[in-house]
């Protein structure tokens, strides 16, 4: 069922393409739940969720590293961080990726 109320069917309804819409709503309502970023190896688990608004039968990994809102490196200004099989949004990668710097350099 869709609604005007769902914030991450808004935040989806950003991006033109249709093949990224999915992957926007999954990995706005992770962020959401207290996720840092939407595991693409745990796509199957999330399908229900997104049954109701988008009409696909499967979620294309393959097709999501061609957007070309997404980059694979994360030193490239996309909205959309393809890192080790996680999706994650650019601003939360680069947090992730300063903490971790951190951590490391008191070992």
């Amino acid at each position: 069922m869709q609604t005007f109320n769902d914030v991450h069917l808004q935040f989806a309804s950003f991006f033109k393409s249709q093949n990224l819409q999915p992957y926007a709503y999954l990995v706005s309502k992770k962020l959401s739940q207290g996720h840092i970023c939407l595991n693409l190896g745990e796509l199957s688990l999330e399908k229900e969720d997104i049954s109701s608004y988008f009409k696909i039968d499967c979620l294309d990994v393959e097709q999501l590293k061609k957007e070309k809102m997404v980059c694979l490196k994360g030193d490239e200004k996309q909205p959309f961080i393809l890192h080790q099989n996680r999706l994650y949004l650019q601003r939360y990668f680069n947090y992730e990726s300063k903490i971790l710097t951190r951590i490391f350099k008191f070992k």
